[in-house]
């Protein structure tokens, strides 16, 4: 029985690797373009993101929600992404001490055991922004999704710096339609950056979030290393 929880699995993390590994070589063909829209496909790490299980939905999806510096810094060092979870409608990623000018990843995921979702649409600011709105649709209908971006020096999002992408692979959300999207950007000042987030769904419910349970984070952890060891095994073989 699938519950929604998003399980490990060795065709999974292969499957993914595969695919990692394609859109990669599609990426370089590709060059990121300026703008909102998630037009590349660029290969992503979801290791430093966070698991969240909705409530009071008519499908409560899962959520994987990650925002860190690019490039990321080494493991132990500042800043790291702490999220906050004292809004459970509204969870926020921070971090601190970050220096100016910085470039940020933005990565967001959503899904359930009901069926396939997608992204459908964006918001297209004019000018630098605090906040972006995106619509998801998922098997119940859409659902809004609402982004603020904040610093402690009240700095936005510069617009100019923006590169919208498809992440690849998918985390593991339990299901095998779930919807992602990246945003690259910088900050027009910063020195603590925060990005939140808040989720609607068809029955006009605003989603509270808590914490997946723990299998969820190792999930999207063991995707990455199976798939590292597939393509070692595959190059020794092939050797």
């Amino acid at each position: 029985m699938n519950d929604g929880n998003p399980r490990p699995g060795a065709s999974l993390g292969r499957a993914s690797a595969v695919v990692a590994l394609l859109f990669a070589s599609l990426s370089l063909a590709t060059p990121a373009r300026a703008g909102i829209e998630p037009s590349p496909f660029i290969p992503v790490d979801w290791s430093d993101s966070f698991a969240l299980r909705s409530t009071g939905g008519v499908e409560d999806p899962l959520v994987i929600f990650g925002f860190n510096p690019q490039p990321d810094p080494p493991v132990g060092a500042a800043p790291h992404p702490q999220l906050d979870l004292s809004n459970g409608a509204a969870p926020a990623i921070g971090l601190t001490g970050v220096n100016n000018p910085q470039t940020f990843r933005m990565l967001f995921s959503i899904g359930a055991a009901s069926g396939l979702f997608r992204f459908r649409d964006a918001t297209s600011p004019t000018d630098d922004f605090g906040a972006l709105t995106m619509v998801f649709t998922g098997p119940a209908g859409n659902y809004l999704v609402e982004f603020g971006f904040t610093t402690s020096s009240s700095g936005v999002v510069d617009l100019a710096s923006t590169v919208g992408f498809n992440p690849q692979p998918d985390p593991p959300l339990g299901a095998p339609g779930s919807a992602s999207y990246g945003l690259d950007f910088s900050f027009t000042s910063l020195s603590d950056a925060f990005v939140s987030v808040r989720v609607t769904d068809p029955g006009g419910v605003q989603l509270t979030f808590v914490p997946a349970p723990e299998p969820a984070a190792l999930a999207v952890f063991g995707l990455g290393l199976a798939g590292l060891g597939y393509f070692r095994r595959r190059r020794r073989a092939a050797g």
